[in-house]
């Protein structure tokens, strides 16, 4: 792996990764908001929010 400094005027900044770490978080809020089930790993699969919301249902008809 290689680096280089190349000289710039512009503030000094973290990488350009950082605001990614809010996208998971908020797709699994959006999740819950729109079928009622919290998702609290990655990746999520459809097959996971259908898993999530066959147990939901099993815990309300017990």
């Amino acid at each position: 792996m290689n680096i280089a400094f190349v000289d710039s005027t512009e503030a000094p900044v973290g990488p350009g990764e950082r605001p990614t770490t809010v996208v998971a978080p908020a797709i699994g809020n959006a999740i819950y908001a729109a079928v009622g089930v919290r998702m609290r790993h990655l990746p999520i699969r459809a097959t996971d929010i259908t898993l999530a919301l066959d147990q939901a249902r099993q815990k309300t008809t017990s």
